[in-house]
Parts: C-alpha cells; sequence; structure tokens
C-alpha cells in the first residue's frame, strides 16, 4: 500500500484540490441539508377516518366497517388491521409487514381498496378520509386566534387571510383551520305545513336535487363561430333555494319557502378550542418533506409579525406551539456536544503526541466530518437528533486512523527518516490494518441499518452517518495526513525529538508498571485467564439482577397532555365544564406557561408519537406547556397532578408525558377477542379494574368503553307494507328529521361551498318529544305519523365496538408509572390475567411496548450475529487464521464486562439506544485487538519469540490504543452526560467498555496469543 500516500505527496497539487471541493461541496450539504426535530420515519400501512352522522356503533360497524376490513383484507402483506366503530365514526389502522417495497405503494393499495367499495357504502357517509403512518405529518407550527367577542364569521375572515399568507411561505406543505364552525345553508322543515299541503321529505330532497344541477348543454355551429350552451344549471342565491318547487295543490305550485325556513347558520359545533381560557380557533402548519424547519419558522414569523399589526383589539395571535425553538435547540445542544467533543479529544492528542502531529489529526476530522454529511445527504438524510448523535459517536471512531497513521510516522522519524520518507513508510505499513479495522466497524454499523422494523427505520440514520464519516476518514488518513506530515513534521538534520510531559509520563508508566503487568500475565496465563473469566461472570449477574430493561423513554420536553374523559351520553356542553374545572386548577400552578384546551376533539398532532382523538364530544384534551424541563422536578409536578385529578367523578383525567423513539400508543396493551359483544364488554371490564389495581400502572383506557343506553326505533313492517310505507323511507325521514341530511351544496359567489342540510326545526338538541313531528309520506300520498308505524324503545348498546384483524374485540391500554419496568409491570399483568378466569369463547393477547421491544431487539440480536459474522470473515481474510480471530473476538465478552458495570452504576436500562451501542462497541473494541495482533505478527516475522514479540508489541501500541479509547471517550462523555435518558446509555454502554477493555485487551490478549499460538 505504498503507492496511495506516495502518489497523494507526489501530487499533492491535484490531492490538495479534490480535498478543498470535497470540503466545499461537504460544507454546503451542511449549511443546506434539512433540519427537523425527529428523523423522518415512516410505517406502511394507512389510517381510514370514516364520519357517518347519527349512526350507532353497531351500525357503523355493519354497514361501513365490515365492507371495507373485508376488502382491505385482500392485500399482501398485512400485518394487523385495528378498527373502531363509534356513534357517528370509524377508524380503520392497516399495519404492513415490513419489506423490501415501497410505502406509499402500500398506501394507495388501501386507497384503492376503499374507493373500490364505495358504491356499498351508505348513502349519508359524510367523509372519508386518508391519512399516512409517518413522523412527517406532525405540525411544525400550531397558531392561536383569540377573541371573546369576535363572531365566528369575522374570526374565519382573520384566519382565512393568514392562512392563504402562509401557504406562500417556502416549504409549508399545509395550512389548516381547525375549531371554526362550519357554515350552512339550513333548511327547516314546517311538519305542519307540509302535512296540510301534502308534501313529503322525499317531495323536499328530490325537488332541491332536482334544481341544483349543472349539466353543459353541449355547444352549437353558427356560420364560422361555436357557442357553448348554457342551462339554467346550479342554484346562485338563497333565493333560488327558497323559490325550488316541491309540489302542487289545487292547481298552485308548491315552493320551498311555503314549507321550510331556509337561512345561513352556523352548523352544530362539536369541536371548541381555547387558549389560556380565551375562545380561539387553532390553525396548524405542515412542512413539506426534505426542507429545512428552521428556514422555514423564520419565514413564517415575518409573515406572522406582519400580520399581527394588521389585527384589531379584540382579536390576538398566540403561539401555541412552535416546532422550531426544540429542533433548535435540540440541533444547537447537538453540536455543542460534537464541540466540546473535539476539543476534548484535540486536547488529549496534543497532550499525548505533540502540537504539530496533533494538527494533522484536528485536520482530519472536521474533515471527515463535514465530506460525510455530504453522503448523508446524498442518501436522504438531515440534520436531527439521531444524525447528529451519529457524529458525535463517529468522533471518536474516525480519529483511530489517523492517529495509528501519525504515530507509526512519528516512530520512524524518531529512527532518522526524513518526514516524506517516514510518512510514506509509516502509512503504508499499517495501511492494511486500517482499513480492516474499519471494515470491521463498519461491519457493526452496516446491519443496524437493515433493522426491518419501525425502530429500526427510526434510528436508521445513525449507521447511515457512522458508515458515511468513517469511510471517509479512511482516505484521509491515506492520502491527507500522509502528506500534511510530510510538510508539518519536518526536522533539521540531527534534531533530536523532544518529549513533553505527558509523553513521558506514559512511556514511563509503559516501561515500568504496565512492562511488569505484563510479563507477569505472560508467566502466569491461567491466573489471569480465571481472574477474567470470573469477572465476566459477575458482570453478567450484575447485568441480569440489578440492570433492567426498556424500550424507549421520555421525551424529557416540558410538555404534556392532560385527557378527560366523561360517560359517553354525555354533551359538549358537559365536557366543557370538566375542561374549564382542569383549567381553574391549571391557571394556580406557577410551573405552567400556557395551556391550549380541545373540547370535543384531541389537539391537533405536534408530537410524532402522539394521536389525536377525533369526533368525541365526551372527550376534551388540553396541551400544556411548562417554563422549563428538570426531569426530577418534572415528575414530581406529574405526579401532583395525577393526585389532584385522581377523584375526580364527572370524568376520568390522565395526565400524558411525551415518549421518544418508535411510536407506541400503549406501552402496556391487552388485545381481548371474541364474537360475543356482551362477554367482551365484561372482560374488558375485568381486565381493566385487574390493571387498575397494580400500583405500576396509570393512565388504563378501555376503548371498549362499556354499555350505553339508546333509543330503538321499532317499526312495524307489516303495518307499514300495508299503508305503502317502505321501510326505507321511514328510516330516512327519520335521519333527516332529527340529525338532518346533507342534501347538496350550495357554490356562493365569494367562491366558497355550503352544504345545504335538511332537517326539523329542533330547539337545541333534538327531543324525544320531538319524534311526534315527524310525518312519513305513503306512496298513495299520505302524511302517516311516525306513531303509527312505530314505537320508541330503551336499548343498552355498546359505546364502541372494536376489531382486531377482523374479529370483535377490546383494547385495554395503559402507562406505567415512574419508578416501574415496564417488561416487568407487562409480565405481572399476564400472570394475573391469566389467573382470572375470561369468559369462554373470549381469548387476550399482551402486546405494547414489551412486544415491540422484542420484536427491535429480535432484529438487533439478528444484526449482531450479522456483524461478527462478517467480522470473522474479515479478519479470516486479512490473518489467514481462525486462531487469530477467535482471539481478537475476546475483547468483546470484555468490553461487555464494562458497558454492563457501567450501566449498573450510572442507573440507566439496557434500552434500545443501549442495545445500539452495544452493537457499536462490537467494531470498536476489536480494533485495538486488531492492530496489537498485527504487529506482534510483523515482530515475529522479525525473528523474535512470542514473548519478546507480545511485549515489544505491547510497548509500541500502549500509545496508540490508549489515545484512541481516551479519544473515543472524551468524545462521547458530553452527549452521554448531557444526552439524558435517550442517549445516556448508549454512552455509557460504549465508555465503559472501552474503559475496561482497553485495560483488558493489552494484558488479555498477549496471554491468550500466547497460549493459542505455538512457536515457530
Amino acid at each position: 500500500m505504498t503507492s496511495l500516500p506516495k502518489f497523494s505527496i507526489s501530487n499533492f497539487q491535484f490531492v490538495l484540490i479534490v480535498f478543498v471541493v470535497a470540503l466545499i461541496w461537504g460544507l454546503n450539504s451542511f449549511l443546506t441539508m434539512p433540519r427537523t426535530e425527529d428523523p423522518p420515519a415512516a410505517q406502511p400501512g394507512a389510517i381510514v377516518m370514516v364520519t357517518y352522522p347519527g349512526a350507532s356503533p353497531s351500525d357503523m360497524e355493519e354497514l361501513v366497517v365490515n365492507i371495507m376490513e373485508e376488502k382491505i383484507n385482500g392485500l399482501e402483506d398485512i400485518s394487523e388491521i385495528k378498527s373502531i366503530s363509534g356513534s357517528g365514526f370509524a377508524f380503520i389502522n392497516v399495519s404492513f409487514d415490513y419489506g423490501n417495497y415501497n410505502f406509499d405503494d402500500k398506501y394507495d393499495d388501501v386507497v384503492q381498496q376503499v374507493n373500490e367499495v364505495k358504491s356499498e357504502l351508505p348513502n349519508g357517509l359524510k367523509d372519508i378520509t386518508f391519512r399516512k403512518k409517518t413522523t412527517t405529518d406532525t405540525k411544525i407550527l400550531q397558531l392561536a386566534l383569540s377573541s371573546e367577542v369576535m363572531p365566528y364569521s369575522e374570526m374565519r375572515i382573520w384566519a382565512e387571510s393568514l392562512e392563504k399568507k402562509l401557504e406562500q411561505v417556502g416549504g409549508i406543505k399545509t395550512v389548516d383551520i381547525v375549531a371554526l364552525p362550519e357554515q350552512q345553508i339550513r333548511i327547516q322543515m314546517n311538519s305542519s305545513k307540509m302535512v296540510n299541503m301534502g308534501i313529503g321529505v322525499t317531495d323536499i330532497e328530490n325537488g332541491i336535487k332536482a334544481n341544483n344541477q349543472n349539466i353543459p348543454g353541449g355547444e352549437v355551429v353558427m356560420g364560422e363561430n361555436t357557442f357553448n350552451i348554457r342551462t339554467s344549471g346550479s342554484y346562485e342565491s338563497l333565493d333560488d333555494i327558497k323559490n325550488t318547487v316541491v309540489g302542487a295543490a289545487d292547481g298552485q305550485l308548491i315552493y320551498l319557502k311555503d314549507v321550510a325556513t331556509v337561512e345561513i347558520d352556523y352548523e352544530e359545533n362539536k369541536y371548541l378550542a381555547n387558549f389560556n381560557g380565551a375562545r380561539s380557533i387553532f390553525l396548524t402548519a405542515e412542512q413539506k418533506k426534505g426542507t429545512n424547519v428552521l428556514d422555514i419558522i423564520d419565514d413564517a414569523k415575518l409573515v406572522i409579525e406582519g400580520y399581527k399589526a394588521e389585527l384589531p383589539e379584540n382579536i390576538q395571535l398566540h403561539y401555541v406551539h412552535n416546532q422550531g425553538v426544540n429542533v433548535e435547540k435540540s440541533v444547537n445542544g447537538f453540536i455543542s456536544n460534537l464541540l466540546q467533543g473535539i476539543f476534548l479529544v484535540g486536547l488529549v492528542i496534543m497532550l499525548v503526541i505533540g502540537f504539530r502531529s496533533s494538527m494533522v489529526i484536528m485536520v482530519a476530522i472536521p474533515s471527515s466530518i463535514l465530506i460525510g454529511l455530504g453522503f448523508v445527504e446524498l442518501a436522504g438524510f438531515g440534520l436531527q437528533s439521531v444524525s447528529i448523535a451519529a457524529l458525535v459517536i463517529a468522533l471518536g471512531l474516525l480519529v483511530d486512523n489517523s492517529i495509528v497513521v501519525v504515530e507509526n510516522t512519528e516512530r520512524y522519524l524518531k529512527q532518522g527518516m526524513s518526514s516524506m520518507q517516514a510518512a510514506i513508510k509509516g502509512t503504508s505499513q499499517v495501511a492494511y490494518p486500517i482499513i480492516s479495522s474499519t471494515l470491521t466497524t463498519l461491519a457493526a454499523f452496516i446491519p443496524i441499518a437493515m433493522i426491518p422494523d419501525a425502530a429500526g427505520d427510526f434510528i436508521k440514520s445513525m449507521p447511515v452517518t457512522v458508515v458515511a464519516t468513517l469511510t471517509v476518514s479512511v482516505f484521509i488518513a491515506l492520502t491527507v495526513s500522509p502528506l500534511l506530515m510530510s510538510i508539518l513534521l519536518k526536522r533539521k538534520k540531527g534534531s533530536v525529538h523532544k518529549e513533553n510531559g505527558v509523553q513521558k509520563s506514559v512511556n514511563k508508566f509503559i516501561l515500568g508498571p504496565y512492562d511488569k503487568i505484563l510479563q507477569y500475565a505472560l508467566s502466569h496465563t491461567k491466573t489471569i485467564l480465571s481472574g477474567a473469566f470470573l469477572l465476566f461472570i459477575s458482570a453478567l449477574v450484575v447485568f441480569q439482577l440489578f440492570v433492567g430493561s426498556s424500550f424507549f423513554p421520555k421525551a424529557e420536553k416540558p410538555l404534556l397532555m392532560i385527557q378527560a374523559t366523561l360517560p359517553q351520553n354525555k354533551t359538549i356542553e358537559e365536557t366543557e365544564k370538566v375542561a374549564h374545572y382542569i383549567q381553574s386548577a391549571l391557571d394556580t400552578l406557577p410551573e405552567i406557561k400556557q395551556y391550549a384546551t380541545n373540547i370535543g376533539n384531541g389537539n391537533p398532532k405536534i408530537h410524532f408519537n402522539l394521536f389525536p382523538k377525533d369526533n368525541a364530544i365526551n372527550y376534551t384534551e388540553i396541551f400544556v406547556e411548562l417554563y422549563e424541563y428538570d426531569l426530577e422536578e418534572f415528575e414530581q409536578f406529574v405526579i401532583r397532578l395525577r393526585k389532584q385529578f385522581k377523584d375526580y367523578a364527572k370524568a376520568e383525567i390522565v395526565i400524558k408525558e411525551f415518549q421518544a423513539g418508535q411510536v407506541i400508543q400503549y406501552p402496556i396493551e391487552v388485545i381481548l377477542s371474541g364474537d360475543n359483544i356482551t362477554q367482551l364488554i365484561q372482560a374488558a371490564d375485568d381486565v381493566e379494574a385487574i390493571m387498575k389495581k397494580h400500583p405500576g400502572i396509570i393512565n388504563v383506557e378501555n376503548e371498549l368503553d362499556g354499555m350505553r343506553t339508546d333509543l330503538h326505533v321499532v317499526i312495524n313492517k307489516d303495518k307499514a307494507s300495508l299503508l305503502g310505507v317502505p321501510v326505507s323511507t321511514i328510516d330516512r325521514n327519520i335521519r333527516t328529521a332529527m340529525s338532518g341530511t346533507v342534501v347538496s351544496t350550495f357554490n356562493a359567489e365569494d367562491g366558497k361551498e355550503y352544504d345545504i342540510l335538511l332537517s326539523l326545526p329542533l330547539e337545541g338538541k333534538p327531543k324525544i318529544e320531538d319524534f311526534d313531528k315527524i310525518y312519513i309520506k305513503s306512496l298513495l300520498g299520505e302524511a302517516i305519523p311516525l306513531s303509527q308505524l312505530a314505537r320508541i324503545e330503551f336499548v343498552e348498546t355498546p359505546n364502541k365496538i372494536s376489531h382486531y384483524n377482523l374479529s370483535r374485540s377490546a383494547i385495554i391500554g395503559s402507562s406505567v408509572a415512574t419508578g416501574y419496568n415496564t417488561a416487568e409491570v407487562t409480565k405481572e399483568i399476564e400472570a394475573e390475567i391469566e389467573a382470572y378466569k375470561i369468559p369462554l369463547g373470549v381469548e387476550f393477547k399482551v402486546a405494547g411496548e414489551s412486544a415491540k421491544k422484542n420484536k427491535s431487539f429480535g432484529g438487533l440480536g439478528a444484526a449482531a450475529v450479522i456483524a461478527m459474522l462478517v467480522i470473522f470473515a474479515i479478519l479470516v481474510l486479512q490473518f489467514r487464521s481462525f486462531i487469530q480471530p477467535f482471539i481478537i473476538f475476546t475483547s468483546i465478552p470484555f468490553a461487555l464486562i464494562g458497558s454492563f458495570y457501567a450501566l449498573f452504576i450510572s442507573g440507566f436500562d439496557f434500552s434500545f439506544t443501549a442495545f445500539i451501542g452495544a452493537i457499536a462497541l462490537i467494531g470498536i473494541a476489536i480494533n485495538d485487538a486488531i492492530i496489537f495482533i498485527d504487529f506482534t505478527n510483523e515482530e515475529r516475522k522479525l525473528g523474535k519469540s512470542i514473548n519478546e514479540a507480545l511485549v515489544q508489541a505491547g510497548h509500541l501500541r500502549f500509545t496508540p490504543i490508549l489515545i484512541t479509547s481516551v479519544t473515543t471517550i472524551g468524545g462521547l462523555l458530553p452527549l452521554t452526560l448531557q444526552g439524558g435518558l435517550f442517549w445516556g446509555p448508549l454512552g455509557w454502554v460504549i465508555i465503559g467498555g472501552l474503559s475496561l477493555s482497553t485495560l483488558l485487551i493489552l494484558i488479555i490478549v498477549p496471554v491468550l496469543y500466547k497460549i493459542m499460538i505455538k512457536e515457530k
């Protein structure tokens, strides 16, 4: 490998130009690549949301969900289908197995399947919407437009004005206005007049539909010209609607205005909002994929501040959520960790190998990072928490290559070679070990990028970033570094290299204590190996008994959600009272900065791991922001809130903290399946009670939610047939009268579209006596009171009907209290449910975080096995031996000793990121052993005995091994100390592993080499 460093030095002009161009390219990528809070991740699947006002859960199940599910289930690669049928709505959550296909194609397949069955669905469906399962649909902005006195119609004008301005900001994908009631054309029928004039509901529906159609008339040719034919077309004004002919009597036309009132009014408001208690509507913005959220927010702020100046005094605009603040804090924090790491690494290198030599390495570090970022951007990733953390991890690794090159070159300089000769020979000698050790490190990270699940997708930018920067560092170490050394390390003839204090101390330790320890170890091999084995066993015991296991931790943000659920029969007015109660409590707490209240709906999605609840008038959700975040103080604050709301009788109130990592709805989830809804409800209530009794469980949610009392209209079908009234006509008339039916739309001159709603003139909410106002027109034209055709009964029906993989189910989910381990609590709950006598025909399955963790950890385990096999193959190729790679592999369990003790001492669980750290450690820990054994082999080629070669290799490799380990630890230290619950475990696993493995490698590897390699 003499050609590459020699070529670089001989053609330094060309190499420098290429190097500078690459640096500029990398710098440009750093400045322009997208910045987001979390890595973009998607799950293969889709969420289907259906709105059907007035439909019961049973109707939604039978008429909508069953049809859609059966069609969707015909698709390939389906993992699971979950659905909930409620009063007037349904959600279908479709998930696919991860595979080698385009996720968008799977989403399109679901949309296509639903569209194919639309003709089989009821005509009264108000809306069918689809949503992709991705983190990129998180709102980057949520604004509150607040006013206690301004009418909604005026607030709409101001909101739509801001909406248009924000949509023009580059990078913004969509802007939505929520919690704003829509206006509609309301036609309120006068039943007594309709009876007197012989007009039925169907007559009005048909009259409106017939007179509100815009059908092109074609075109005619007159001479040399063509003219389009314009027909009467659709409605142009309210008067047109009022003057619609709906029938005739006694030779006179009957107009709609004769039997009904027509007016523009607001629809029933089922979504109320306020900000810090003030009546509000919300605007949200979503960013386009691959854009920089900080640039978008900066541009949006200019628009918002200009807009604020135009607002009148009786309306205000507030920031509810600004993701730019979180992204800037997160990115700046990680960049700060990176810079601190670079400083610590540079300081260590300068103290140990001198200023000039350290300059070579300090050029290699930022160069590898910047150029590596160029390749990261090409791979489609931006700057976010995971990719920047990967740079911090890579920092200590990419130093290794340059350190080995510089240290070996220094050795030849001390022997009297010129700087050019020393640079060429010093680099060439270690080129193969450098490439081999880098390949082994890359082999540890590459399988992580192929983990086939959501957690793997979330973390994928880490291995990509590490692989890119490390690969670049190899080329820099073999080309740019020797070139710089030939220039910077020139010495006058006869000059003697002067060691600084640190170098003298290190060399003194090598020739003194370390030499004695190594000599003792080589002459007492059994004692040393026995001690190492016992140390490993003790670490396993500590790990098994005292180190917990978890998946992903809390997000560590000063944010939380307060969710309150009332009994199903409650009105939105009652829900509003509960929200006001919670707000009155929040107003007394000095820790709270602001809050946004949503009544009848969940808050817009402002965190990728939260799932807003839609169309639930018995539900309120309050998004709360505190002034600051301190882990211990925040946990105590949440505990106090839970105690305060625990015994509130009117609603069940839960406090939810934001979670990091993979999307998980419930940390603990129990799925019950069975055909009998009564048995399911009973079993669900019993399981809910079991879970609530466990001290480690909080925020228990039963999605089936028991039974409710509804009205059942029992039609006398025989009598209806005798009187010439089809049953479908009765059903349609009841729906129109009590809930209203959208029969058409009206396009106003200003371009707005209004639904035309037909109903009875109900005062407030529909009442049971309003059934007496309903008349059904028979086929003979007679108006027959509903009371003659049907009777009203009170019946118990399920609040909701859930499906899991097409079977009726009940899902009971919960969170885990602070201080409890999710995996342990899950096992205890599973044992209690097994001991409980579940009704015959009902089966249960425990899912949630533990199931997802086991699946992801299984993927990580497979990645670790693949990594080790690839690494072993690389080592066999390098050393042409099975024994020497085996010796190198012994550094892995010794590294894990330090990792297990580090987790135990630091108090962290073995989490997903800790597992990532352990896999990374596999590649990192063996690098030192590779260099050590390679030098031992080189010394043996010179005729030295095994003992002499091992001692000489120990003396020569002690300093570079020490430096690489210390720099890796130093680079990770800021992230480890400041990375909190998410990155702390990863940092401690690597730091603990390296701390102990460095010492053991310098002793255990020589001992094993002596035992297993025969003298030739």
